[in-house]
């Protein structure tokens, strides 16, 4: 009997500490519960019920939204701007940034294109109405409200946030290696004779420009000019210093040409040399010496077709441009997932061997932007081709490949 009274006993505890359980679980849901309404009542106490508490809380809400609209008009640099972009872009921002909520229809302005409409009768902004909506075509600057939320805007950095976050501008960036190429001409021996010793000019080499001045000082001097300056008689001077026999100036057929075609054949009658110079070499004089004869030598770009329908991007005439072919097969590799080769091969026209770059793919474009940003080379000095010529064959071996030279030969 005295075992059934324990287990009675420990049967009432458990019920016990149940009910209590249940009890503590039933008071905090019923001080969520209070605390929920509570909220609901502040929530119901902010609604206004008269109509003087009405007018306040629109006026409290039509000076949200003007302080809202000047703090975001001094920011705007870009015009025309449409009203609901405005509204967005710029206002909306602002908003997310002090936390505040403006809602139009809790407002005197109802809607934004009566507030648009308001801010233009205050002549703060001009406005131009289209059939998607108003578009703001100017801000007075000069409006004095305008101009005291300019002021605070250099202390408080509201300004800024004009650029579209989904469309941000791109920021060019700086190449890995910056170079100069610099051309400069040798003049034939009649120029040289002829105009340019008379006037004190005794140098080998002369850039285009000098070469035109001394050209121009010549015509006024002998007074060569017509039709106002913009022709010019050709003289037996003029004809063999410039002139070749081959055209009609030359030839004695025409005795006038124009200031153009007289440029054009003055650059022709001389010989184009180039150098050139890399960081290293800017900081030394530059010489004569250092120039060589020609334009300066095109890196080429096509297209090599391989194995059926499988493509693949050449590249030779890195060497002038002191350009290591594996070193270029190596960026293009890591950035691209694709596999590239070098190889040499001969060409008919240069003695010394080239390397050539292979890389898996269409990559022209690429490529080329490779080698203006990461090594400075100019875009006009990239020939880009696009037409296919037959690929070399892989070979085992790391030395010459067969169908070399007539793959070097059928590029650009």
């Amino acid at each position: 009997d005295d075992d059934d009274d324990d287990g009675d006993n420990d049967d009432r505890e458990k019920v016990r500490n149940k009910t209590a359980t249940s009890d503590e679980k039933k008071e905090k849901e019923e001080e969520e519960a209070k605390k929920s309404k509570g909220n609901n009542r502040v929530l119901v106490a902010q609604v206004p019920t008269t109509d003087e508490e009405r007018a306040e809380m629109k006026e409290r809400m039509d000076d949200a939204i003007d302080d809202l609209f000047f703090r975001a008009i001094v920011g705007v640099e870009t015009l025309p701007l449409a009203a609901s972009d405005f509204f967005s872009e710029h206002m909306l921002q602002r908003t997310a940034r002090k936390g505040e909520k403006v809602d139009f229809k809790r407002s005197n302005y109802k809607k934004l294109a009566n507030f648009m409409k308001a801010m233009e009768k205050d002549e703060v902004i001009a406005l131009k109405q289209r059939k998607d909506g108003a578009v703001i075509t100017g801000i007075n600057r000069g409006h004095p409200v305008v101009q005291d939320y300019e002021q605070r805007a250099k202390h408080e950095k509201l300004k800024g946030g004009d650029k579209k976050k989904h469309k941000p501008k791109r920021r060019r960036r700086d190449p890995g290696r910056s170079l100069d190429v610099k051309l400069t001409y040798r003049p034939s021996q009649k120029m040289r004779q002829l105009i340019l010793e008379p006037q004190g000019y005794e140098d080998k080499l002369i850039n285009l420009t000098t070469a035109r001045k001394f050209l121009w000082r010549y015509v006024k001097a002998n007074e060569l000019e017509m039709s106002g300056g913009k022709q010019v008689l050709v003289d037996p001077t003029l004809r063999e210093a410039v002139f070749s026999k081959g055209d009609r100036w030359g030839s004695g057929e025409c005795d006038k040409v124009s200031k153009k075609d007289l440029a054009l054949s003055l650059t022709k009658s001389m010989k184009i040399y180039h150098c050139i110079l890399f960081e290293d070499d800017r900081e030394e004089e530059l010489d004569e010496s250092m120039y060589k004869p020609g334009s300066p030598p095109e890196i080429l770009l096509c297209l090599g077709a391989r194995q059926g329908n499988k493509v693949v991007t050449l590249v030779e005439g890195l060497e002038p441009w002191e350009i290591e072919a594996k070193e270029l097969a190596s960026m293009v590799r890591k950035k691209h997932a694709c596999s590239t080769t070098t190889s040499t091969v001969s060409r008919s026209k240069q003695k010394k061997d080239i390397q050539m770059v292979q890389a898996q793919g269409n990559l022209l474009n690429e490529i080329k932007g490779y080698l203006s940003h990461e090594y400075g080379v100019p875009g006009q000095f990239i020939n880009v081709s696009q037409k296919t010529t037959k690929a070399p064959k892989k070979t085992k071996s790391g030395g010459k490949r067969r169908g070399g030279a007539k793959v070097a030969a059928a590029m650009p």
